[in-house]
């Protein structure tokens, strides 16, 4: 706790990690690859495949090779070049390449599964170069020759068309990359470097400064149409640093993830910047196959003997019924989760049984913003989102004044660390980072005395009810606690008369039967009326899904159960009516 308490919405905190790191990305893989140059760096795990890795010496002798194929093909630095890869060994070894180039790393997201999306990101970024990987079905070639129908009569060097106009190359990352006209191998890349090869990208490499953008995230478009994330070389070895200084993590630990390395959640980053080793998890957690997923994951922390996963909130379901069956827990020495509201008997069940557990709260752009500290009490790991990590946080009014302490309002962050840019669009960068360097996320969140945070929702998602803005989060809160309920969202719901009306989405425990009569009893016992005597948060329609929608994070998709449920109200309005 805070030695003075705060009277304003404004934390900056102290003394949480280390001083930040000044080696570049490429200087780290040097240090990295000379020290252990036999420990595993990087290790993919897929349930229908043999295990893969790579250790830290195996990485900087790869990395060189790749890089100097890169130069001496004629990269040069700042040429953007697009990766369209699963999580891979070969992910790493390319993304590690490019920070000894100089050149700039386009990270095509998972969710970019179409031609249309592809060129989409290749003409934003004015990519060069497209590393594409085959695909585990070949699909990946499909979708490219779908965007360029006469690829397989192309020449490799030749313009790929004249709807984009900067591309010149694909290499493509296959066994049987011959088999692919219009590509060339990426193993051409290795073949043949010299002693010269290896001293023209030595020097090429000494010329990288750390605030020079290194890559680029493209995020999923859950908001509107992706954005392009340019983080430097300096974000890059230190985002995750000071967070995992101050979880106690050090390079004896392995680490352990299912997000796919495209998303800033699966980088891979912490085994440059602590020296660890990295687990990532390819076999999916969600979709058709989830059980098997994870089946296998708790499988592999057993046997890999990890000690720090990452475990998101819908995989915690599962990981409480397993520690209450008898799973052994001893080992595992902190767990990270995050990304969306978490049912407070969910997380009390974990704690209480003495999962040693912080819950982190962050975006792409500037990575974790705060986060729960693991000796924190068990009921502010509960109710509160977290303390600033090595970042300053406040909290601002629609005139840009902090808020007092207990008011809600926008959440602003600044380091020295976040992201750049949005590379290719000055007006969104301008929206999103202001003159002074703080990073607006347009979040809603209050802030107690102490400096921790609670998140009550995007701004975008405010109810406005006639004359009272109302945050979702301040009813799903309520619901979240009733026995019957496994996911609540409240969204609006357009009124012609007072802007919008609010509409209760509910996904039901399995084996509930939650009634309408069982929603409006409580609300009475629950939801307060406001001082005028109007319903205030009471919901005004109550609507049953068998599961919410999610996108390509795994995150519940609000816009898609808000246009679903205004299709359903308005398509039976008084069906669904509350009547409280």
């Amino acid at each position: 706790m805070l030695s003075a308490k705060l009277t304003r919405s404004y934390f900056k905190a102290s003394s949480w990690g280390s001083e930040p790191m000044q080696y570049t990305p490429a200087e780290l893989l040097d240090i990295r690859g000379a020290a252990r140059p036999d420990k595993e760096a990087i290790v993919v795990l897929d349930a229908d495949k043999p295990r893969q890795a790579i250790t830290f010496g195996e990485l900087k002798t790869k990395t060189e090779q790749l890089a100097a194929g890169m130069i001496r093909q004629g990269l040069q630095t700042g040429d953007r070049v697009a990766l369209l890869c699963p999580t891979s060994l070969e992910y790493s070894i390319c993304e590690y390449a490019m920070v000894r180039t100089g050149a700039i790393l386009i990270r095509l997201h998972v969710s970019v599964k179409s031609s249309d999306s592809v060129k989409f990101v290749l003409n934003h970024t004015k990519c060069r170069w497209l590393i594409a990987h085959i695909g585990d079905r070949g699909e990946n070639y499909r979708m490219l020759t779908d965007m360029i129908p006469s690829l397989a009569e192309q020449g490799p060097f030749v313009q790929l068309g004249a709807d984009l106009p900067h591309l010149e190359t694909i290499f493509m990352i296959s066994s049987d990359a011959e088999l692919y006209p219009g590509t060339l191998p990426w193993t051409t890349l290795f073949e043949g470097i010299k002693v010269d090869d290896l001293a023209t990208m030595q020097q090429r490499q000494a010329t990288i400064d750390g605030d020079m953008i290194h890559g680029v995230y493209c995020t999923s478009g859950s908001t509107g149409n992706p954005k392009f994330v340019a983080i430097s070389g300096h974000g890059m070895t230190n985002l995750f640093r000071a967070f995992f200084d101050r979880m106690g993590l050090n390079e004896t630990d392995k680490v352990m993830g299912d997000r796919p390395m495209c998303y800033v959640g699966g980088s891979t980053s912490t085994t440059l910047a602590i020296g660890l080793t990295y687990i990532s998890m390819k076999t999916p957690t969600t979709g058709p196959e989830a059980q098997k997923g994870l089946d296998f994951f708790f499988k592999c922390i057993e046997v890999e003997g990890i000690n720090v996963p990452f475990m998101f909130p819908y995989m915690l379901h599962e990981l409480l019924g397993r520690v209450q069956a008898g799973m052994d827990i001893s080992k595992i020495k902190v767990s990270l989760t995050g990304g969306e509201v978490i049912q407070k008997d969910l997380l009390r069940g974990l704690y209480e049984l003495g999962y040693h557990m912080v819950n982190a709260y962050g975006c792409t752009e500037i990575a974790v913003i705060c986060s729960s500290l693991t000796s924190d009490p068990i009921d502010i790991k509960i109710e509160k989102t977290g303390i600033g990590c090595d970042n300053e946080v406040k909290i601002i009014d629609d005139n840009g004044v902090i808020v007092p302490i207990g008011s809600a309002g926008e959440v602003c962050v600044r380091n020295t660390y976040m992201f750049v840019e949005y590379l290719g669009d000055e007006e969104k960068t301008r929206q999103a980072k202001d003159s002074r360097g703080w990073y607006h996320t347009d979040d809603i969140g209050v802030m107690d005395e102490n400096g921790y945070l609670s998140i009550q929702g995007r701004r975008t998602e405010v109810i406005s009810k006639a004359t009272v803005k109302i945050y979702p989060s301040a009813i799903e809160k309520v619901f979240r606690e009733h026995p019957k309920i496994h996911k609540v969202v409240a969204a609006g719901i357009p009124h012609p008369i007072i802007k919008e009306e609010i509409c209760l989405c509910i996904v039901e425990k399995p084996g509930a039967v939650l009634t309408v009569e069982d929603v409006r009893d409580f609300c009475k016992e629950n939801l307060q009326w406001d001082e005028t005597g109007s319903p205030g948060m009471i919901p005004d329609y109550v609507l049953l899904f068998d599961k919410f929608p999610t996108g390509a994070t795994d995150k519940t998709d609000r816009k898609k159960i808000r246009t679903e449920a205004i299709r359903r109200v308005e398509a039976g309005r008084e069906g669904c009516k509350i009547h409280v």
